[in-house]
């Protein structure tokens, strides 16, 4: 794995790469003690075949397949690297590792140099591209150097002969070792960089990397042994396995491109439907997952929580607008209608490939705490936490609508943030869970504090206060009703209920 430019920018030395670098150096130099190489004193032969392997390494690395969000690359270039520990030792590993590694690196970035990107000064783009250089180097060597002088201790202390199944069964844990150190590396610098859960940042970035890894692994110690007595058959025996592991790693992320595309069709379906949903999906999306992380949702419903608050609504599209956008009370042949639209987004969902999960929190995201909700009655923790995540946002975004009045309802005025807030509390117990609208709440404090911390750092020193604005009253003499959008109990407020 390779850190790209995209990471590198929000590492800054002192609190990344010195400490990294300073893991680094002892490594280097224990591989340099317990296998001392020297490459000018190597056969021919020898030198061909080094040269033949970190070709090879070279090749794999400049076709890596970009797999992350946060600017990490994957490649099958660790059995390469495992051949080489094999046949020249640790020293030799990390040597191919890395140099294969910032060719790949720089040919794929070097346009840093001498273009500017938005946002960055040169100078500033030329030392972030140097602490790239310098992460991956450092990673990698503490990575494969520490495996691999683990494995050469072992065979100078006679634990194994090196042609023996133990050897072949040791270099296949030290290969599987490499790719955890590396991983685990990455994913802490990477999670301290972006401010996210560690744990989420290696559940998008590795949780489908673990059975190619673990079936990889063997393929170093077979390489090597093939390579030290045939070295063009055992070099070209592993390019069909690694030919096949790359295209594995390009067909995840097609089908992860294919769905991500899939939930953008039905999120613009959607909003060319109802052309108010247009902010109100993105900002409920938002919400969403940034109540989950307050919530501990576990990084399996962390991936998908985003996308079920983009569709939470898609089966809206299959109810009459005219009743969705209807100006007075609903009857009930309205709200049977209406109630049918968590059960056709559930049933659109589950037609998606990983979206089997997203599709039961969609159908219970009008289910409520006592048990009144729709559309199977569900109370309390029956509810999935998910769900319960939705409906609060849901709620609170449709009673205030967007900043434009194209995103308010057509069939009623919005309500300030502060009743909106009253609302949710109220309803805490009966319509919402008391635990996720607290989390809410303390989300929307900290968005209004980041935003007033900004606002005061772009005011001029005199500026100009404006007085509170009033309420806004209600629309054709009914009350601006907050909560469910498909609230029963809607009469009670005097009008309809925001519909989410």
């Amino acid at each position: 794995m390779v850190i790209d430019y995209a990471l590198a920018p929000k590492l800054t030395p002192t609190q990344y790469l010195k400490r990294v670098t300073s893991l680094a150096i002892p490594v280097l130099i224990a591989s340099l003690v317990i296998y001392p190489v020297n490459f000018f004193a190597l056969a021919h032969l020898q030198l061909v075949t080094l040269f033949m392997l970190l070709a090879l390494a070279v090749i794999t690395m400049l076709f890596q397949v970009p797999v992350s969000s946060v600017g990490v690359s994957h490649g099958p270039v660790r059995p390469i690297a495992v051949a080489t520990l094999y046949l020249f030792g640790p020293f030799a590993a990390i040597v191919v590792q890395v140099v294969a590694a910032l060719l790949s690196y720089c040919s794929l970035n070097r346009h840093l140099l001498t273009e500017q990107q938005p946002g960055f000064e040169l100078p500033e783009q030329r030392r972030s591209f140097m602490r790239g250089a310098m992460l991956n180097t450092s990673q990698l060597t503490v990575a494969t150097g520490t495996t691999g002088c683990v494995y050469w201790m072992l065979v100078h202390a006679h634990a194994f002969h090196q042609q023996s199944l133990a050897a072949a069964f040791a270099l296949s844990v030290v290969s599987v070792a490499d790719f955890y150190i590396n991983a685990v590396i990455i994913t802490t610098m990477a999670s301290k960089a972006y401010k996210s859960r560690w744990d989420i940042v290696w559940f998008n970035n590795y949780r489908w990397t673990y059975w190619s890894t673990t079936l990889l692994s063997p393929l170093g110690f077979i390489m090597g042994a093939l390579t030290a007595q045939t070295p063009l058959f055992g070099l070209m025996f592993i390019l069909i396995p690694l030919l096949a592991a790359h295209r594995g790693f390009a067909l995840h992320e097609r089908r992860l491109a294919v769905y991500r595309q899939g939930v953008d069709m039905l999120g613009r379906m959607m909003q060319e439907a109802h052309p108010y949903t247009h902010g109100h999906l993105h900002r409920v999306s938002h919400w969403a997952q940034q109540m989950a992380l307050g919530l501990g949702v576990p990084p399996e419903s962390m991936a998908l929580i985003g996308d079920a608050a983009i569709l939470h609504d898609i089966g809206k599209i299959a109810v009459d607008e005219r009743i969705l956008n209807k100006i007075g009370k609903l009857n009930d042949a309205d709200w049977a209608s209406i109630r049918t639209h968590p059960v056709i987004g559930s049933e659109i969902a589950s037609q998606m490939k990983y979206l089997d999960e997203v599709a039961l929190w969609i159908r219970h995201h009008h289910e409520k705490m006592d048990g009144t909700g729709y559309p199977d009655g569900l109370a309390g923790d029956q509810i999935p936490l998910e769900s319960r995540i939705i409906s609060v946002v849901d709620a609170f975004d449709a009673m205030v609508g967007g900043a434009s009045k194209d995103e308010r309802r057509p069939y009623r005025e919005p309500l300030s943030n502060d009743a909106a807030r009253s609302e949710l509390v109220r309803c805490c117990g009966t319509q919402f869970d008391e635990r996720v609208v607290s989390v809410f709440l303390n989300v929307l404090d900290k968005e209004q504090e980041e935003q007033e911390a900004l606002d005061r750092a772009n005011r001029p020193k005199l500026t100009l206060v404006s007085a509170p604005q009033p309420e806004i009253a209600s629309m054709h003499g009914r009350a601006a009703a907050p909560m469910d959008d498909l609230d029963e109990s809607r009469e009670s407020v005097g009008g309809r209920k925001a519909m989410g």
